[in-house]
């Protein structure tokens, strides 16, 4: 639905601003299969306008153009031109459409939640400090800013997990890296968070430690295409095992179209360890994907429980 609404409102700007004295436009050169089939219906529903042959083609004509004033002003409340240029971009989106969503609707800014065990000392460019672990320890976690246009330059001398799953975020004891700070994101990776960590280096390795599904393989591929080899794909301790045991084919379907996509780029980077090729095939091969809170399940080894 906000798709034919965007559709009909480029439309009726598009029209209004390009028509003749005599209210006509030529319809197939400047209209898109989805305005022109917005313009049709609202033809149907309005009258405001009609279709004419015009030559080889055909063109639009204008009857009642305050019909169509008065549904631009509908669709769009607010002008471009009347809002600041500073406005948020989903206060501007819900000025000019009505709607948050429409649009560029990202937000300036992603804040990087952040946790860790021990070290995750980070630094900045005035030389302040963030001890992570004494914020997890007093907070529960930390955070960092990152905002377009503004770069204090956050880095550490550790490494930079990124896990994608809160379980695995709340819990660190699946963690044995004793210089680590832990992120956090949801599904795929921001932008912002991908161009921060491109801008410069950050840590002095960074790993993704994603679901072995199609979602988490795609975010691999975007990260290495951001920040260059210097990624590491984390795999779990008897990952094959694990897969083959707990490894769900619903997952698996729902994000074939990723992993499809995903293995097609990833085949570009030419120095990717044999052991997460393995990954990928043994993936393929099964149909199983695998979410990678499995890191923390008890196994039963000789009567006694252990973590892996």
């Amino acid at each position: 639905m906000a798709d034919n609404t965007n559709a009909l409102l480029a439309a009726l700007t598009k029209l209004t601003k390009l028509s003749t004295s005599e209210g006509l436009v030529a319809a197939r050169s400047l209209f898109t299969q989805n305005q022109r089939r917005e313009l049709d219906l609202f033809s149907r529903s309005t009258g405001a306008i009609e279709s004419r042959k015009a030559g080889n083609g055909s063109c639009y004509a204008i009857k009642h153009p305050s019909v169509i004033s008065l549904k631009v002003s509908e669709l769009s409340p607010v002008v471009s031109g009347d809002i600041r240029p500073d406005a948020p971009k989903r206060a501007r989106n819900i000025a000019m459409r009505r709607n948050s969503k429409v649009g560029e609707h990202g937000h300036g800014c992603y804040y990087l939640l952040m946790r860790a065990r021990a070290g995750g000392i980070w630094r900045n460019k005035a030389g302040q400090v963030m001890d992570l672990s004494a914020m997890t320890d007093t907070q529960g976690a930390g955070v960092l800013r990152l905002e377009d246009g503004l770069d204090p330059g956050w880095s550490t001398d550790g490494t930079l997990w990124l896990v994608e799953n809160q379980e695995v975020f709340d819990r660190l004891d699946w963690l044995e890296d004793k210089n680590a700070s832990v992120g956090f994101y949801k599904g795929m990776l921001p932008n912002q968070l991908l161009s921060w960590l491109e801008a410069a280096p950050r840590a002095a390795k960074i790993v993704l430690f994603a679901d072995y599904d199609g979602v988490g393989l795609m975010n691999f591929s975007r990260i290495l295409n951001a920040v260059g080899s210097d990624v590491e794909f984390w795999l779990m301790p008897e990952w094959l095992a694990k897969l083959r045991k707990f490894g769900n084919n619903d997952v698996w379907v729902n994000t074939l179209p990723h992993f499809t996509a995903a293995k097609a780029e990833l085949k570009k980077h030419r120095n990717l360890p044999a052991e997460f090729w393995s990954l990928v095939n043994e993936m393929d091969k099964q149909g199983l994907a695998l979410e990678h809170e499995i890191v923390g399940i008890l196994e039963m080894e000789g009567g006694v429980y252990t973590l892996p």
